[in-house]
């Protein structure tokens, strides 16, 4: 298993917190207790570097948020709202890729550039005091 960390993107928003940013493990494999043991790292590591919150978002493509229900996260939000990509075909783009340019939408920057657009189901954000 591995968990990453970052500053959020809501610096703003979240000044004293750290964000879970990704928690995977190889392939067809489940860990017991491997996101629990990693999440008492960062919470360690957190707490060391003057951080006060964890945040994370759960992508409801891939499942409900159970495992931050389980280990002491708070539901902060229910769902962001959909949530959406440009595709070619092959490679999906992230959407600030295509962003409107003076005298043109957003729309009209993705059709030009030969991409459309794909949707998520949405996030559901969850937070955890340290």
């Amino acid at each position: 298993c591995a968990l990453t960390l970052r500053k959020p993107h809501q610096k703003n928003k979240y000044t004293q917190a750290l964000e879970i940013a990704r928690f995977a493990s190889a392939p067809w494999t489940q860990v017991r207790g491997g996101f629990s043991k990693l999440l008492k790292a960062a919470e360690t590591y957190a707490k060391n570097q003057g951080y006060v919150q964890l945040v994370s978002y759960c992508d409801l493509r891939f499942g409900t948020g159970e495992v931050y229900s389980k280990t002491g996260f708070e539901l902060a939000n229910q769902n962001t709202g959909l949530n959406y990509w440009y595709t070619d075909g092959l490679v999906r783009h992230d959407r600030f890729k295509f962003r409107a340019q003076p005298g043109k939408p957003e729309a009209q920057v993705a059709l030009e550039n030969g991409v459309f657009k794909v949707f998520g189901c949405g996030n559901v954000l969850y937070t955890k005091a340290l």
